[in-house]
């Protein structure tokens, strides 16, 4: 889900809304090594909202 809100983020230029998706992806840093995360992490930097 929040790969899906990460793709309506970017169509707004609503940086609360950016960095809400940057802390629900920081609540997830337990499980940083896990396929999905991963998955998650390279779709957030090609949509650049994350580094």
């Amino acid at each position: 889900m929040i790969g899906e809100t990460a793709q309506i983020v970017i169509g707004h230029s609503s940086a609360r809304l950016a960095d809400s998706i940057r802390q629900a992806r920081a609540r997830l840093h337990p499980w940083e090594d896990n396929r999905h995360v991963r998955d998650l992490d390279e779709r957030l930097r090609a949509l650049s909202i994350t580094a």
